[in-house]
This record gives structure tokens, C-alpha cells and sequence, in this order.
């Protein structure tokens, strides 16, 4: 058997610098671009949903001549249980570049002490395919600048005292029109057409 001797010439892969991660203060912001210690720019990363703001302390890497702000670690207006919290201790959850943000799970529940707000400048959807929607409150204010319309197989007002006034027209218009009352019904108006 005859065995034959190759030489191979292998060169070896550069070693990749690993990444840096270090923790530093958020000491400038501007837009996008942040300033860690004074000296080092730096951007917020896809992974790192807390939007910095200044004197967080934030861990970050290093690769290149490129900076990455991985996380906030801590917030110096974050506040104690001792403290109370103010409208500017609040902090925001921003993708970088406005990037939308899906959420697919099985369970969702959003829980909060005081408050939540939904503010949106176009539209708000909420669908319900298969279940029931359903709403509890001790008070509910609703104000539509211009159309306000419920569409459904049964609807149903119930109510110890309910009050209907319009401007200009109220009509209802069934092909049986039931009106009952306990005591009196009372109609009241300048013209009365009846038939």
C-alpha cells in the first residue's frame, strides 16, 4: 500500500478583539448620540429598550471605532419608596430610529398603581375575535368629536337614571316600538303629530 505524504499550509484565522463591556455615566445626550464619562460617544442598541437619559449609569461595549450602549443599570431619578415620584421620573421605552415593536405571547397583563395611558395621534384597535370585551370602572367619559356609532345584534342600557338630549334630532324607528312606564309617560312640546 502506498501512502502518500501532503504538506498543507494552514493559516490560522486573526483573533477577533473580544468586546469590552464596561459601565459608565450617561453625561451629554443629544438625539440619537450619547456621551459616556465625558469623552466616549456612543449609541443605543436594538437590545436595550430603556431609552437613556442623563446620569444613568449603563453598561456598554466596545468594538471597534463603534460604541454600544447595551443596558441602563441604574437611574440616578429613579427615586425610593420614600420619595414621590414625579411625572419626570417616568422613563420611556423607545426602540432606536422609532423602530415599531410587536408583542406575540400567550398572556399579557399590564398593571399599574395610579395611571395608564394610551395616547396615539392616528388610530387604536382593539379586537377581540372569539372573546367578549369587557370594561368595569366606578366612572366612564367618553367624547367623540364626530362619530359615534354601535353596531350589534342586542344592545341593552340599564340604569337607575338615563338621559338622552340632542341639538337638533333624536329618532328611533323599530319595526315594533314598545313604550312602557310604571306611572306616567309624559309628552311635552310646542306640535305634537301623531299617525
Amino acid at each position: 500500500m502506498n501512502q502518500l505524504n501532503n504538506t498543507y499550509n494552514v493559516t490560522p484565522l486573526p483573533v477577533q478583539p473580544a468586546l469590552g463591556m464596561k459601565s459608565g455615566v450617561i453625561s451629554y445626550v443629544e438625539g440619537n448620540v450619547y456621551v459616556i464619562d465625558g469623552t466616549l460617544p456612543a449609541q443605543q442598541a436594538l437590545s436595550c429598550l430603556i431609552k437613556p437619559t442623563m446620569d444613568d449609569k449603563v453598561l456598554y461595549c466596545v468594538q471597534g471605532d463603534e460604541c454600544w450602549i447595551l443596558a441602563v443599570l441604574y437611574s440616578t431619578n429613579q427615586g425610593n419608596a420614600a420619595q414621590e415620584n414625579t411625572e419626570q421620573d417616568s422613563r420611556e421605552i423607545a426602540l432606536p430610529n422609532r423602530a415599531p415593536m410587536q408583542m406575540n405571547t400567550r398572556k399579557l397583563t399590564v398593571n399599574a398603581s395610579e395611571q395608564i395611558d394610551m395616547n396615539s395621534m392616528g388610530d387604536i384597535n382593539l379586537n377581540s375575535v372569539m372573546g367578549k370585551l369587557s370594561m368595569s370602572a366606578k366612572r366612564c367619559y367618553q367624547t367623540i368629536q364626530d362619530s359615534f356609532i354601535q353596531l350589534a345584534k342586542h344592545i341593552v342600557h340599564r340604569g337607575e337614571y338615563i338621559d338622552h338630549q340632542a341639538d337638533k334630532l333624536l329618532k328611533t324607528h323599530a319595526a315594533q316600538h314598545l313604550m312602557t312606564a310604571d306611572n306616567d309617560i309624559k309628552i311635552d312640546a310646542e306640535r305634537i303629530n301623531m299617525g
